[in-house]
């Protein structure tokens, strides 16, 4: 323990603190010597009388001070780490049972603090390994995910997908199924979210997830299981889902993100920065595709890292190339937000889906 005070202070207090181990201080020394607030202090009160605003401040970060007080006078001010005052008239045996007993509360601290700080560091350790597997994980997924392609009446379908440097995590699928395609993109900063929905959309999509009453009762129950998961204000999801369908070359769904539509046709499409537990009525839109359009559809992720490398060309101008195929346009996009990079990852996880319907497809009126 420390002992703080006069020379006065000191031999007064001997009786009390003979049986223990104790460095003494004056308030001089103690105002400037380098502290390890490990042990308990004994202060007299009349230090809180001329003590210094170093002094005070020093005080407040020690855990626990006992107060002597022999000068029959209130002390000039109180805080919460002063756990016992007493005085020369005290009974010395209870003044040192509260000695033995704060030491003890003490040393069980420090004790249980080394050990926080020794498991704090395995959880690091631990995390920045976990983020490496998971890293693989996503250059796995994009090796597996390169570019899908799918055809149908007059309408091609591509996607593409790059693993980004952050922690967020970036998922998107389409089927098909009789005269509809149905459309589905994820991101969100928690993989265990973004696994939760995989699995979800896996085990739904094959039963159909046309029309707005299906896709209303799919959100809830997503938005259900996640939130039922991840009980957090800091997990970040946003989905966006939608159905195109093949008769009518319209695209209608929930929009609860920052997902960007994109067309070739200049058409104006509004980017509400919505998220999945926000208001569904809110995220519903509908496009109605064109023959000859181009429509992109592409993540926060891509936006941001294409925003980062500050091209000069607009998406748009690539988009409207009518010398680039589809193919050619998603590596054009993509050799742009990858560009100047030492690897071969993007800022962001990038997803983007591509949408073309052909000049001489059918058009159900």
């Amino acid at each position: 323990m420390i002992l703080v005070g006069n020379e006065k202070f000191h031999e007064e207090i001997k009786g009390f603190v003979s049986q223990f181990q104790f460095q003494k201080m004056s308030l001089d020394v103690f105002e400037i010597a380098q502290v390890e607030f490990r042990q308990v202090i004994i202060l007299s009160s009349k230090v809180l009388e001329v003590m210094t605003k170093e002094v005070k401040y020093k005080l407040e970060r020690a855990p626990i001070i006992m107060i002597y007080n022999d000068t029959g006078r209130e002390l000039p001010f109180c805080s919460d780490n002063f756990v016992f005052e007493f005085s020369s008239k005290s009974n010395m045996k209870i003044v040192q049972n509260q000695i033995t007993l704060w030491d003890k509360q003490l040393q069980q601290y420090e004790f249980m603090r080394s050990h926080f700080v020794s498991l704090q560091q395995e959880i690091i350790t631990m995390s920045e390994k976990m983020n490496g597997q998971l890293g693989r994980i996503k250059k796995i997924y994009e090796i597996q995910t390169p570019l899908r392609k799918l055809k149908s009446k007059g309408v091609e379908i591509v996607s593409k997908y790059s693993v980004g440097e952050d922690r967020s995590s970036e998922y998107f699928d389409f089927h098909k199924s009789d005269n509809k395609i149905s459309i589905f993109m994820t991101k969100t900063n928690s993989y265990l979210a973004s696994a939760l929905m995989m699995k979800i959309f896996q085990e739904e999509k094959d039963q159909g997830l046309f029309g707005e009453k299906k896709q209303l009762l799919f959100l809830k129950t997503l938005r259900e299981e996640v939130n039922e998961l991840l009980a957090s204000d800091d997990i970040k999801t946003q989905i966006l889902i939608a159905e195109l369908d093949l008769s009518t070359f319209n695209i209608k769904g929930f929009n609860l993100g920052s997902f960007r539509f994109v067309s070739s046709h200049h058409n104006e499409f509004e980017t509400r920065h919505l998220n999945l537990n926000s208001e569904f009525d809110s995220s519903l839109f509908e496009i109605q595709l064109n023959r000859s359009e181009r429509l992109l559809i592409h993540s926060q992720g891509f936006e941001r890292s294409w925003s980062q490398k500050n091209n000069t060309g607009l998406i748009e101008d690539i988009l409207t190339d009518k010398k680039l195929n589809s193919q050619e346009i998603l590596d054009e996009l993509f050799f742009k937000v990858k560009q100047g990079r030492q690897n071969s990852f993007t800022d962001y996880d990038c997803s983007v889906i591509y949408v073309e319907v052909s000049k001489n497809a059918i058009l159900k009126i």
